[in-house]
């Protein structure tokens, strides 16, 4: 071959350039030695070699400036390819992991049945989630773990299959899950011991009713029995409501008992346990509307969203 490892051109009548491969062969004749070229246009191929590279680029650009970490790896479970927030997550230079196994980026005590995991992988190949129900935990250079989710997809490349792998760091994740469980076992408690605190003042208050109604009965008092009965009502609903609350603490809202709700009954009856200032004038303008929900968050907004109107009215 003529050239190797250079780029050759040829010059057409016009002057115009073009790309050329040209070989070289001797042939010896009767009237001497002659050199045979053979010269072939490869403009095609060098345009497509310059498409290759320009998509070589944009790839790679993509790859460096993905926000999460992206491992890739062939068949035999060794790293082909990582970038700058792989080297950032796990404290390693690419030089430093390109060519060595997989499992170098796993804590100790979970690399000895990976090899297995990566060859059934291969197998039957899938783009998906990995660890699917389980914590997943990589290890830094440091060998300090740290939570991840990764998700896993294969990739068919000119030198066989590879699998690309996106690695997340959800270590602040992970943090508020717990800040938030936390925070949801302590209102479960304090909602427990207000209901308790509260249903004794107000099983007193009831007692306390019963007797006062049965001062004013001899001689009766209409109006004082019927405002007595009201007030009683309004003990019994307080304390049914208490009950609701602790229910729903302990059992959260994704397993909320779904009933069958008036709408109009349930506003009129928020309603009735909402004092109102002097002046106030409530309108209802509800159709007859029944709703299937868990009553007790949806009478919590209710009722919070009145007292918030009644509260900031002017």
């Amino acid at each position: 071959s003529m050239g190797a490892e250079r780029d050759l051109f040829a010059t057409r009548k016009d002057g115009s350039e073009f790309p050329v491969e040209i070989g070289l062969t001797p042939v010896e004749t009767e009237d001497g030695l002659y050199v045979l070229a053979t010269l072939v246009d490869i403009t095609e191929r060098k345009n497509a070699e310059k498409e290759r590279a320009r998509s070589r680029q944009q790839f790679n650009a993509v790859v460096e400036a993905s926000p999460t970490g992206i491992v890739m790896i062939d068949e035999s479970a060794r790293i082909t390819l990582v970038n700058y927030k792989v080297e950032s997550l796990f404290g390693y230079s690419r030089q430093e992991l390109i060519g060595q196994p997989i499992e170098v980026l796993l804590p100790m005590r979970m690399r000895a049945g990976h090899p297995e995991k990566v060859r059934a992988f291969f197998t039957n190949p899938a783009s998906r989630s990995m660890g699917a129900g389980r914590d997943l935990y990589a290890a830094r250079s440091d060998g300090a773990e740290f939570p991840v989710e990764i998700g896993l997809n294969p990739i068919d490349l000119l030198n066989g299959r590879q699998v690309m792998a996106t690695i997340v760091d959800i270590t602040e994740r992970k943090k508020a899950e717990m800040t938030l469980l936390r925070a949801n076992e302590g209102l479960e408690q304090f909602v427990y011991v207000a209901s308790h605190d509260l249903r004794s003042p107000l099983r007193g208050i009831a007692d306390l009713l019963e007797w006062i109604k049965e001062d004013v009965s001899d001689p009766p008092n209409e109006k004082a029995i019927k405002n007595i009965d009201r007030a009683a009502l309004r003990v019994e609903k307080l304390e049914r409501l208490i009950s609701d609350l602790l229910k729903y603490a302990r059992a959260g809202s994704a397993d909320a008992e779904v009933s069958r709700i008036d709408l109009l009954v349930l506003v009129t009856q928020i309603l009735e346990l909402q004092p109102l200032p002097a002046g106030f004038d409530i309108k209802l303008n509800i159709a007859p509307t029944v709703i299937y929900a868990a009553i007790t968050p949806l009478e919590t907004v209710l009722r919070n969203l009145i007292a918030n109107a009644v509260k900031h009215h002017d």
